[in-house]
């Protein structure tokens, strides 16, 4: 058994939670199977890992130059826009 987490603030990404793991990738659907498996799945143990491991790809998409100040403060906004998720918890 599994939870999805599905979300505008983190697409392309998806996040799988089982008894074990937290599991972020991009859903990949097999018409032959019909089953759906993550793209590049990485495990983590917790929610913030998984967030703070998309934060960074969303940024390093992008395929920009930054200074490290510009990312460090890209990087920072999209964990605060991540923690403003909690607040109501």
């Amino acid at each position: 058994m599994k939870t999805i987490i599905k979300d505008s603030l983190i697409e392309p990404y998806e996040i799988y939670i089982d008894e074990l793991n937290h599991t972020v990738g991009i859903p990949n659907f097999n018409e032959k199977t019909q089953t759906t498996h993550l793209l590049g799945s990485k495990h983590f143990h917790s929610l913030e890992g998984c967030l703070r491991h998309i934060a960074k790809k969303i940024i390093v998409e992008k395929e920009q130059k930054l200074t490290i100040k510009q990312y460090i403060t890209e990087y920072g906004n999209l964990l605060e826009q991540f923690k403003q998720l909690f607040n109501g918890i």
